[in-house]
């Protein structure tokens, strides 16, 4: 009917009412649940989609933000089936005042972004496009990252994407003197590498350091100490259980032992034990593991291969939750 203002309070009234069930609504007989993706994140977008039309305020550009921010909650809640997460809404500024968070978000008929910089106001930028073309070229990109495309196809579709998501910001980026861009990325923009987004001269990994986030509210970073860095790295380079060698593990693992301090297990040294005993050294905050993976729906038939055979997910999450009862140093990054 036109009425914008009555439509953003009836939507923000449903999406607050969505957040307060949400611990009820996860819990609900799998039978009776409500489709997330067709019921109720809709509501979420639809309300990001009236509050950026036309020019909106610094208030409305903040609660889009935080309305796509408690719809990401809202999925990990709906996809772990229950309400796991305890959310801490942060500022980037806090943390890094040399880094600029960027939330692109995909909507029926466009493409928006939302930036925020230290010290100053949000702002945001809009692409016109349907949601179908975006996903085909989304979609196209991932398949360029095969080295069957030619570099000049590659390149094309790389500097497409950086027109849409940071061409538009690029001035006021380089007037911030901006050194990290963290990435809140939404739907299938969360399966593409945004190092190599091209502005035709450069990567994007050339001039900024690039971080990705689930959700600014999820994690509470804080910085790493790297002069105490330890590592535990273990990979497969050859064939094990019908899986497919794996040449350029060992070049990897070489660098990273050229990099920082390590204890590397290659092919026989690494087994199931050999992993159980890394993930209970509290002087190791960072696992590092270069193999063969399956991943599905089923937990157990999700595991990670080694030498002797596979690593459960299930049992993965045991070690982890053993090391954090335990009180362990915390394992700040598993790759």
């Amino acid at each position: 009917q036109g009425q914008r203002d009555l439509a953003i309070l009836a939507y923000s009234n449903a999406v607050t009412a969505l957040d307060e069930l949400g611990q009820d609504l996860v819990a609900i007989n799998p039978e009776v649940r409500l489709s997330f993706q067709e019921t109720v994140e809709p509501i979420y977008r639809d309300l990001v989609s009236l509050l950026l039309q036309g020019d909106p305020t610094e208030q409305q550009l903040r609660q889009a933000r935080e309305t796509i921010e408690a719809l990401q909650v809202a999925e990990l809640e709906n996809f772990f089936r229950e309400a796991c997460l305890e959310a801490r809404p942060m500022q980037l500024e806090a943390v890094d005042a040399k880094a600029a968070a960027l939330y692109p978000i995909i909507l029926r008929d466009r493409l928006e972004v939302i930036l925020g910089l230290p010290g100053q106001p949000l702002r945001h930028y809009s692409t016109p496009l349907a949601e179908g073309e975006l996903r085909q070229t989304l979609n196209r990109f991932r398949q360029s990252l095969s080295l069957s495309f030619s570099r000049r196809e590659q390149l094309q579709l790389y500097q497409q994407l950086y027109d849409w998501l940071i061409r538009p910001a690029a001035a006021d980026l380089r007037r911030a003197q901006t050194e990290t861009l963290v990435f809140v990325l939404d739907g299938a923009l969360r399966n593409l590498p945004m190092g190599v987004l091209h502005d035709g001269d450069h990567y994007l990994i050339e001039d900024y350091s690039l971080a990705i986030a689930p959700s600014l509210q999820l994690l509470e970073p804080q910085p790493l100490d790297n002069r105490r860095l330890q590592a535990v790295v273990a990979g497969l380079s050859e064939s094990r259980a019908g899986f497919t060698a794996l040449p350029g593990v060992e070049t990897e693992l070489n660098r990273i032992r050229g990099t920082i301090n390590a204890d590397v297990r290659l092919n026989e040294s690494f087994t199931i034990e050999a992993t159980r005993d890394a993930l209970r050294r509290a002087d190791s905050p960072v696992l590092h593991l270069a193999t063969h993976g399956q991943f599905s729906s089923n937990a157990e038939d999700t595991f990670i291969l080694t030498w002797d055979g596979k690593l459960n997910v299930n049992e993965l999450g045991q070690l982890l939750q053993r090391r954090d009862e335990q009180r362990f140093g915390a394992l700040e990054l598993l790759v």
